[in-house]
């Protein structure tokens, strides 16, 4: 039997088209594949979303789940390294993080993750670096109010260090940048107070109320801050408007309207007025200088403890109301009398009360 013969063109032809068919089914099952792949890493990837939040250690074997079907997917690994910040592993968590930061190092969110790493660890250093780094770099979506949240954090931890103008500086890079938020304005300005930025943190707290007038956590700081300067008609507009109920805001609010009511040299007085505050701000005094005279642990028929200011006190009383009209310098030496009694340094003159403690603002700011 005779085979029929083939020249070698026709022989590589053949083969040829033998083979188009096979590379073309490999190629569909190829793709077949890496699509079951891709479609499983994406299961898994949302399967991790959905336990982020309520079960960190199941959301990290669902992103390494899915990074087993799909190695190159860095969105992934980014979610795996904040998974296992979540269900506290950091060194796992830092070696993903690590990896990516050679690969992106200017990329916001794996810097800002390496900074609360760095934080949590109390490398103040390093955690700023990368918070800065975070502020600096590219965000794919949100990134002011990323870069916001990435200096008020690093403002935190600088101020839980004790570290109170590189927290103001940190602060102070937002304000220009804060929504039309009274809450946000607010958080802010109080962490500028716990800087020791008061002015600044007023400015913010007045911003915010002019957003909202009944913010009373905004009104109640703002009233603390104008009692520490010494304004104490805004402090008391202030507190009105907080409807203040913690103990520290409601002293601050008594005395503050007893130095408005007490103080003899307020402007706009007429002279009865002004003798009337300052007899009602000796009887004050008088009560104090009582209360130390005969502490209660004194025993029966023991001498005055402060006989001068006794005797100044009996001639100051004997002053009538037409004496301190006419005579200035009486008045003055009425009112420079209680503040003596009021600046008694001792322990067992007993606690001062609002009234007090007006006095003593007022004898700081002396007789006028």
């Amino acid at each position: 039997m005779e085979f029929p013969s083939f020249d070698r063109r026709t022989i590589v032809g053949l083969s040829i088209g033998a083979l188009i068919p096979a590379f073309a089914l490999t190629h569909t099952v190829v793709a077949r594949y890496r699509v079951s792949r891709h479609r499983l890493a994406e299961e898994w990837s949302a399967r991790g979303e959905r336990d982020l939040s309520d079960a960190p250690e199941a959301a990290v074997v669902d992103f390494q789940t899915a990074l087993s079907f799909s190695p190159d997917r860095n969105d992934d690994r980014l979610r795996l390294a904040e998974a296992l910040m979540q269900a506290h592993h950091p060194a796992e968590a830092r070696a993903q993080l690590l990896t990516l930061w050679a690969e992106q190092p200017g990329n916001g969110r794996i810097n800002l993750a390496l900074a609360r790493l760095a934080a949590e660890d109390g490398d103040v250093g390093h955690a700023v670096r990368y918070y800065h780094a975070a502020v600096d770099g590219s965000w794919d979506s949100g990134a002011q109010a990323a870069r916001r949240e990435a200096r008020i954090e690093s403002a935190k931890l600088l101020l839980a260090h004790g570290q109170l103008v590189r927290a103001q500086s940190e602060l102070i890079g937002i304000i220009s940048d804060l929504p039309s938020d009274s809450g946000t304005i607010t958080s802010v300005a109080a962490l500028l107070v716990s800087a020791g930025a008061d002015s600044r943190a007023r400015a913010l707290l007045d911003r915010a109320l002019a957003l909202d007038p009944g913010n009373r956590d905004a009104a109640r700081l703002a009233g603390q801050i104008a009692f520490r300067s010494g304004d104490y008609h805004g402090a008391r507009e202030y507190f009105r408007v907080a409807e203040v109920s913690d103990a520290e805001s409601k002293e601050m609010l008594a005395i503050s309207e007893d130095v408005i009511a007490l103080d003899p040299f307020a402007r706009g007085l007429v002279h009865t007025d002004r003798v009337s505050r300052a007899r009602e701000c000796l009887e004050i005094a008088a009560e104090r200088l009582h209360r130390c005279q005969l502490p209660a642990t004194a025993p029966p028929g023991a001498p005055l403890r402060y006989p001068d200011q006794a005797a100044r006190l009996e001639a100051a009383r004997k002053l009538s109301v037409r004496q301190l009209t006419r005579d200035a310098e009486a008045l003055d030496d009425v009112m420079t009398l209680a503040f003596d009694i009021e600046k008694i340094q001792d322990a067992e003159c007993g606690p001062l009360d609002a009234r007090d403690r007006a006095l003593l603002i007022l004898a700081q700011r002396g007789v006028r």
